[in-house]
C-alpha cells in the first residue's frame, strides 16, 4: 500500500525474488540490506513479521556470470492497530 509517499507491507507479508534467463539459465539470486557491500544468496521467502521496515537489494546471476541490473524495495511494516470508537447517540424523539 502506499501512502504518504512511503510503501507500506503488513507483517503477515512474505517477500520472495524471483529470477529468469532464457538464455544460459539462472545460477543464483543474490540480496543484501541497502547500502551494504557483501551480498547475500538467496535461499527461502523472508517472514516480514519481526520487521518494522525492510530496505532491500536484489540481483539476479545467470550460469555464464551476467549480473542483472539492481532492484531495490524498500517498505514499512505497518504494525499501528486501528483505533476503535462506540459512540451512542440518542434518538432525537426521546427525552
Amino acid at each position: 500500500i502506499e501512502k504518504e509517499n512511503q510503501s507500506l507491507c503488513t507483517p503477515k507479508s512474505i517477500l520472495s525474488f524471483d529470477g529468469k534467463d532464457n538464455e544460459s539459465g539462472l545460477d543464483k539470486i543474490l540480496f543484501r540490506k541497502k547500502g551494504a557491500v557483501d551480498w547475500v544468496n538467496y535461499e527461502k521467502p523472508i517472514s516480514l513479521s519481526d520487521k518494522t521496515e525492510i530496505s532491500l537489494e536484489a540481483v539476479s546471476v545467470d550460469l555464464s556470470g551476467n549480473t542483472s541490473d539492481v532492484l531495490s524495495i524498500e517498505c514499512k511494516i505497518d504494525n499501528d492497530p486501528p483505533k476503535t470508537e462506540i459512540q451512542i447517540t440518542k434518538p432525537e424523539n426521546s427525552k
